[in-house]
Parts: structure tokens; sequence; C-alpha cells
């Protein structure tokens, strides 16, 4: 684990010198976007190997759910180290790896969200000449569906890091704004 902190110190380093007059919300801004593009293009590829007849039921056994689970938790894990290390964030010793571990936790409801959200997309489209169609486009629409929840769940992880690294530079009274922006939920939808 520390091979891997000192790995993305080493990275952040080097995007700080390509982009000297980038602030850290610029730079954390691009860190969040490129993991996002390779967390989409793992959820992609391995809901490209379902699709693929013959060949695709060999490599979905390397590269199916399991792996593209493994896979994109490394890729958030990096961020959160990454984020961690670009704004200069020390967590207690043994900390780090408790947050990468609950961040990894996050990772383990997208296959759920994804199914889901497949489910809901079926139930709507599910009769008639929309059912012909979705038949012919579900292999294309699972596709879409698992690169858009793992980009969708990085993001939120990535901004997550952010507002926790913020924390300490706000005041006692932005702490409950922060709080709600870091949970993604409207306080009313926890009272109503």
């Amino acid at each position: 684990f520390e091979a891997s902190f000192e790995n993305q110190r080493v990275f952040v380093e080097r995007l700080r010198q390509a982009h000297p007059k980038a602030g850290r919300d610029a730079l954390h801004k691009m860190l969040v976007r490129s993991k996002c593009l390779q967390a989409g293009a793992v959820g992609a590829l391995s809901a490209l190997t379902g699709a693929i007849p013959g060949i695709g039921r060999i490599a979905s056994f390397a590269l199916g759910p399991l792996a593209d689970a493994a896979l994109v938790s490394v890729l958030q894990a990096e961020l959160v180290l990454e984020t961690f290390t670009l704004y200069e964030f020390e967590l207690p010793a043994g900390a780090e790896k408790m947050a990468v571990l609950g961040i990894a936790a996050t990772n383990i409801g997208a296959d759920e969200i994804a199914k889901r959200t497949g489910q809901v997309i079926a139930e709507t489209l599910g009769k008639g000449l929309a059912a012909r169609l979705l038949i012919k486009a579900w292999p294309l629409a699972k596709i879409g569906t698992a690169a858009a929840t793992n980009i969708a769940v990085t993001y939120a992880i990535g901004s997550r890091a952010q507002k926790l690294c913020k924390m300490r530079e706000t005041s006692l009274k932005q702490w409950p704004q922060l709080m709600r922006s870091a949970v993604m939920i409207p306080p009313t939808q926890l009272t109503d």
C-alpha cells in the first residue's frame, strides 16, 4: 500500500509539472476525468465481452463482472490517493487504507445500479415494436449502461474525496453544506 501511495505522489507531482499554472481544483478535475474515462472503458470492455459470440464467453471469464469491479475499484482507490496527495491531505497511519477500503465498497453496488437501470428500460420499452428494437439494441445498451455506471460512481468518489480534503479549509458554519454536497442527497428526501 505504501508503494502505491508513493506512486500516486509521483503521478501528482508530474501532473503539477505538466500544468504549472493550473490550480488544485483544475488538476483534480483532470484526475477525475482521466479516472472516469478509464473506469468507463473497463465497464464497456467488460460488457462487450459478453456481447461477442464465441470468444465473448471465454473472455467474459477473464473480464467479467468480478474483473470489472476489481479494476474499477483499483482506479477509484488511486483517484482517492491522488486526491489526498493533490490537496496535501494526510490521514493518520492506517486511515488511508480504511478510506480506500470504504471507497472500494462503494463500487460493489454499481452492478446492482446497472441491473436496475436495465430493468427499468426493459419495462418501459418492453411492448410491441419497442420490444423488438430493444432486443436488437440490448447488447449496446448493456455496454453503455456499464460504462455510464462506472463513470458515475467514479465521479462521485472523486467528488467525495475532494470534499473531504476541503473540509479542513472551511469554517464550521460551511460544514453542513459541504456534507450535503458530499453525500449528494437533498435533505428534503431524508425528512419528507
